[in-house]
């Protein structure tokens, strides 16, 4: 340890550090204070004069560097290759840092562009991305995306992986735990002890063990870093990326009718990526949607205002449509269990199966109904425990995640209701119509699916296929959607359609699952909701979820017995349960950030 270089034993050399009295020092401190003659753009909706300049700073954004410059936290220059260059910028304390100790370490910051000729503040993500073949790096997905002028996502400047810093984890582990029968080597230039070590995997500097990579089919398969299947650990590389917004968080909605609308962007910016760039996200997550205010120029009378718009962030666990990369082939893992859609867990007997977009719109339903029930009033008495109970209880069963009993019942009956004997659940809005409008859709592609694997089992022949107080509703325009406002407007059966899987579906059940095979559909639900005039004051002071409340439920998951060792073993134990009794355990709160990765998400 004692002859190591500083790099060597984990200094990152492109982070420098920011002391008190240098030159970039200064310089961060000066943009404390907006230049005199030109003040900050305030963000709140409203009516403007004009267009504000390009390098406008909003006042919030200003905020949030100024509160970052805490003189008790180190302040740094941190590099971002791109381009054959390092692009520098100024960071103080972070302001997001992912919790605990699993994960990629992702921190977010508002940084400064320390080259820039006027006052530029940007967002920096520094985390460890993922590093195997067909597995491109969050910034070349969002240039795609910038190249075919998809609307409400980042705007890229630069992004790149930090030089010489990636996990050797994945190697050491297979040094210490070599095959029980060594594999000789085909090639002259790999001695039989690397061939042990590197298996199948891919090694792109064999001289010294150090880059490797996998093809994101193997990496899902084995479900570990680095060509062994059975090695538990992953190999990721140290990585930054910028972009222009610097955004705030979804929380910060005002009503349920701004709420719809940073929704709809957020569908519409899907919608875009899937058409024009054939990307699919495929982790929507309230973190991931977020609010970015935008001057915007009516195309009718010309009148510019103030708007919140939403932005769809966090592309790294994207996945092309077309293309190698677009196999049908499972990629990462790691995504917001929360808002899961209840498809995509049920994917761990069938892990070739894609996401599709029925399940991403099924995503965006329940960030909807999560934020809609804990920041508005509606008639739920008691709002933690239906948090709890709809989005945090989960279930294990035969070493699989599973979700819990009240959003598998949601979807599969088609209604939302209350913990309280089955009421209705009433917002006072038009999110009635648009929750009511949309689960019919989800129940009806649920009943089919049921249908469908209950006919699989079979050996036979398949069958054809309460108000809140007002008081001074909220006034916006009913306008301003674009070319989404003139899509046509099918004819919708407003009955509620049978779901029982014993009998074929039927033909309305069809059409209202066909809806969710586009996102024309969802985008004109969100339309024909936010179509009022005046919306009521709904948004409640602070959450409703209050800071005492305690989990019904125990916190965390179970311990289990030990699972099957082999890749074939824990697919026959997921499939057909182990030798021993059958494991079934209900009702646990709060997921981890990574359920386990072997095929146990469905």
């Amino acid at each position: 340890m004692g002859r190591l270089s500083d790099e060597a034993l984990g200094l990152d050399p492109t982070a420098h550090r920011v002391l008190p009295g240098s030159a970039e020092y200064v310089q961060m401190l000066k943009v404390r204070v907006a230049p005199e003659g030109i003040p900050d753009l305030e963000h709140k909706e409203d009516s403007m004069d004009a267009l504000p300049p390009p390098d406008a700073v909003f006042a919030y954004v200003r905020a949030m560097f100024i509160d970052s410059l805490d003189e008790n936290f180190p302040w740094y220059r941190l590099e971002v290759p791109h381009d054959g260059r390092m692009h520098n910028f100024l960071v103080g304390k972070r302001v997001f840092c992912a919790p605990g100790m699993a994960g990629r370490g992702t921190r977010g910051f508002v940084a400064l562009d320390a080259a820039a000729a006027s006052v530029r503040f940007v967002w920096l993500k520094d985390a460890w991305r993922t590093n195997y073949m067909f597995v491109a790096p969050e910034g070349d997905v969002l240039q795609e995306l910038n190249n075919v002028s998809v609307p409400y996502v980042p705007t890229l400047i630069c992004h790149g992986d930090i030089p010489g810093q990636e996990t050797q984890t994945p190697t050491w582990w297979e040094r210490k735990n070599p095959l029980p029968t060594p594999q000789p080597s085909t090639s002259p230039l790999v001695s039989p002890a690397q061939s042990i070590a590197s298996s199948s995997r891919t090694l792109v500097n064999p001289r010294s063990l150090q880059s490797t990579k996998r093809s994101a089919y193997e990496m899902e398969e084995g479900a570990s870093g680095n060509g062994r299947e059975d090695c538990p650990l992953r190999c990721h590389k140290h990585y930054r990326i910028v972009v222009k917004e610097v955004a705030m968080k979804l929380v910060n909605f005002q009503d349920g009718h701004q709420l719809l609308s940073i929704i709809f962007n957020c569908v519409c910016a899907h919608s875009e990526a899937v058409l024009k760039a054939n990307i699919m996200h495929r982790d929507i997550s309230g973190g991931n949607i977020l609010i970015l205010p935008k001057a915007v120029v009516d195309p009718d009378d010309g009148s510019i205002d103030m708007r919140w718009t939403g932005l769809l962030v966090d592309w790294e666990l994207s996945k092309p449509l077309k293309g190698e990369a677009g196999l049908p082939r499972p990629r990462q893992p790691e995504r917001t269990v929360r808002d899961l859609a209840i498809h995509v867990r049920r994917r761990a007997e069938q892990p070739r199966q894609e996401i599709e977009i029925s399940d991403e719109l099924e995503s965006f339903f329940h960030v909807t109904l999560y934020y809609a029930v804990r920041y508005l009033r509606s008639n739920c008495s008691d709002v933690g425990s239906f948090i709890e109970e709809y989005f945090d209880t989960y279930t294990v069963d035969n070493y699989t995640y599973k979700c819990g009993k009240v959003k598998s019942a949601t979807m599969k009956f088609g209604a939302l209701t209350t913990n309280l004997d089955d009421t209705p659940m009433k917002f006072g809005s038009n999110l009635d119509r648009f929750f009511s409008q949309t689960l019919r859709w989800f129940k009806a592609h649920y009943a089919i699916e049921a249908f469908r694997r209950k006919q699989a089992a079979k050996p036979v022949e398949k069958a054809p296929i309460s108000d809140s107080t007002q008081s001074r509703p909220v006034k916006r325009k009913v306008a301003g959607w674009g070319k989404y406002q003139l899509l046509p407007a099918p004819d919708e059966k407003t009955a509620q359609t049978d779901s029982q899987p014993e009998s074929a579906p039927s033909a309305a059940q069809l059409e209202d699952a066909a809806r969710l095979a586009t996102h024309d559909a969802m985008i004109r639900a969100l339309i024909e909701a936010m179509a009022v005039a005046e919306w009521p004051v709904d948004r409640v002071q602070g959450d409703n979820v209050p800071e005492n409340y305690v989990p019904k439920n125990p916190v965390g998951p179970p311990r289990l017995p030990s699972a099957p060792a082999n890749k074939r073993a824990r697919a026959e134990a997921l499939q057909h349960g182990p030798a021993s009794s059958s494991l079934n355990f209900d009702c646990f709160s709060e997921p981890p950030r990574t359920p386990p990765r072997r095929g146990t998400i469905i």
